[in-house]
């Protein structure tokens, strides 16, 4: 007994010394790092960026939580290549070739994360493709040459909550394409091809609070197109080209906090479908032909914070414009040809305004700016640039307005410079330009007081620049003219007296037959006599010449070989007679 208690030690310790041993060369092969790849412990990672590879290496460390194998050249996934990693968090397959992915290619990845598989070849997701990662949070899909997601394409991801799938030349999103990812909460949809929104597919997303739905070619936003997003509230449509028109129910159903329509056709700010969006704090509206504001056109918007109509064809904004936006802090009217804004335009009480963007406009800086800059708002890093008058143009115009008012930044009353007499006379039917040039800070309106009935005005126009123009004018026109050139400083005024000379038989030039009665005779004479002369003369030496020429031969034998065929000859005379007329 003794001597086996003294054995017994001697065991026991080489036992623990070769279970120490295994675990040590399990820990090493588990640990290992692919020849390509770096293997930072610390980070329990596999990096193995940018290092030409074309499949996926084996015998990844099983203690990977992130593995980044984006920008290879990587074009298909073995099977179960991933089988063995059960505490992978993060997989970067991102910038790759793969042009498509098998079902269950992902399957034995319970503790994944975040899944990226952006900018590579996939033209097809098919059903079960992402089975087997059931805590996956984040896919991303972006960048690839998907045109269709069909039924259950995502099925299974039940703890997803973002997804992006834009930058895809998108066509069609069946009805069940989001099924399975009852808690998606951000879906990007960018930069797609599709014909009208899916509107049936993202009922299925009752938690989605953050849409991103770019590149539809559709030229009205129907009623009801989101109907069961009850808690969206972030809606960006940017990017639809021809979106012209926003039915007025078509946002019905939503409670937005931000809302952008950038990129369109919106020609005016869609008022009947912003109606419902009380709670709305964020709207972006730039980059559309927009070209008016209508007098509080935006006044039920009392929570709006930030406003932005940058970029669009506004030439000035007319007062009251944005009454009601109590709240308003951002205004953006930057890269429009602006002309000036009105004093009553910005809300009552801007106490809450402090950034007013205006760079890339066509400002007067005038006496008009005075009361703007009156209200010390920050215009950004790129502030205004003056454009008119000629003596301030392209002036920056500064935070601190105290040396701008009112020394430079004035106004004078119009001026009415007269090239044209005080009277004139023209004839009726001719095309009649009267101009009636002015100057003055700003710009003066031209406009006339005319003696005409309002029926004759069609053929009266006022010329942009001003100039009273008649085509054709008549008789009827025959008046006094009152040319008021007007600004805000000021008006000045001048008359003219048009004289119409009506047509009559005196002062109408003579008419064709009686003015060239006697040439067209001589030339038809001096055409006409010599043809027939030299006719006549041709005639009577054919006569002579015949006569010459004795008896005439009405007929005529002639002689002739003809066609034989085998077996058969002619033994008629080979003549015939002709007649001669």
């Amino acid at each position: 007994m003794a001597e086996a208690r003294i054995l017994s030690k001697p065991l026991r310790k080489l036992e623990k010394s070769t279970f120490v041993c295994f675990g040590i060369l399990l820990r090493t092969l588990c640990s290992s790092c692919p020849p390509p790849c770096h293997c930072p412990r610390h980070d329990n990672a596999t990096l193995c960026r940018h290092r030409l590879l074309s499949l996926v290496p084996p015998e990844i460390p099983l203690a990977s939580h992130f593995l980044d194998l984006s920008y290879n050249r990587i074009r298909s996934i073995q099977p179960k290549i991933f089988g063995d990693l059960q505490e992978l968090q993060e997989l970067d397959l991102s910038h790759n070739q793969l042009s498509r992915m098998e079902p269950g290619v992902f399957s034995g990845l319970p503790s994944l994360r975040i899944l990226l598989v952006h900018h590579n070849q996939l033209k097809l997701l098919p059903s079960g493709v992402f089975a087997g990662m059931p805590d996956l949070t984040w896919l991303d899909v972006r960048g690839n040459q998907l045109v269709i997601l069909l039924d259950q394409t995502f099925q299974g991801l039940r703890e997803l909550r973002h997804l992006e799938a834009g930058d895809n030349p998108l066509l069609f999103i069946s009805s069940g394409a989001f099924l399975g990812m009852p808690q998606l909460q951000r879906l990007g949809l960018e930069e797609t091809k599709l014909g009208n929104v899916p509107s049936k597919a993202l009922s299925a997303l009752p938690k989605l609070s953050d849409l991103r739905l770019g590149g539809v070619n559709c030229p009205v936003l129907r009623d009801f197109s989101f109907t069961g997003l009850i808690r969206l509230r972030v809606l960006d449509m940017d990017n639809w080209p021809s979106l012209r028109t926003l039915e007025p129910l078509s946002l019905s159903g939503l409670n937005l906090t931000s809302l952008s329509l950038t990129r369109s056709n919106l020609s005016s700010v869609p008022e009947e479908a912003l109606r419902t969006q009380v709670h709305l704090r964020r709207l972006d509206l730039s980059r559309n032909p927009i070209y008016d504001l209508h007098v509080r056109s935006l006044h039920v918007l009392k929570r709006l914070e930030e406003l932005r109509l940058s970029d669009g064809r506004l030439t000035s904004i007319p007062s009251a414009t944005f009454h009601g936006l109590v709240h308003l802090r951002i205004l953006d009217l930057s890269n429009n040809p602006l002309h000036w804004i009105a004093e009553d335009a910005l809300p009552p009480s801007p106490g809450y305004m402090e950034t007013l963007l205006l760079s890339g406009t066509m400002l007067s800086c005038d006496c008009r700016l005075c009361w703007l800059l009156g209200h010390r708002l920050d215009f950004g890093s790129r502030p205004p640039v003056c454009a008119a008058p000629d003596s301030l143009r392209g002036m920056v115009i500064p935070d601190h307005p105290e040396l701008l008012c009112p020394e430079l930044f004035k106004c004078q009353p119009p001026r009415i410079v007269e090239p044209e007499p005080r009277e004139l006379t023209v004839q009726e039917g001719d095309r009649l330009t009267i101009r009636c040039h002015s100057n003055g800070v700003p710009e003066p309106f031209t406009h006339w007081v005319s003696p005409i009935a309002v029926p004759a005005l069609e053929r009266v126009t006022v010329l942009p620049e001003g100039s009273l123009q008649f085509w054709p004018v008549q008789v009827s026109d025959t008046g006094a003219y009152l040319c008021l050139a007007s600004n805000l400083a000021g008006n000045d005024s001048a008359w003219l007296h048009l004289e119409v000379t009506p047509f009559n038989e005196s002062t109408m030039p003579p008419s064709f037959p009686m003015v060239y009665t006697h040439l067209l005779v001589v030339i038809t004479a001096g055409g006409l006599l010599p043809f027939i002369i030299s006719v006549t003369i041709c005639f009577i030496f054919m006569l002579l010449w015949s006569r010459g020429r004795g008896n005439i031969k009405h007929t005529a034998n002639i002689d002739f070989v003809p066609r034989t065929t085998r077996g058969t000859s002619d033994t008629e005379d080979n003549k015939f007679t002709m007649k001669l007329i």
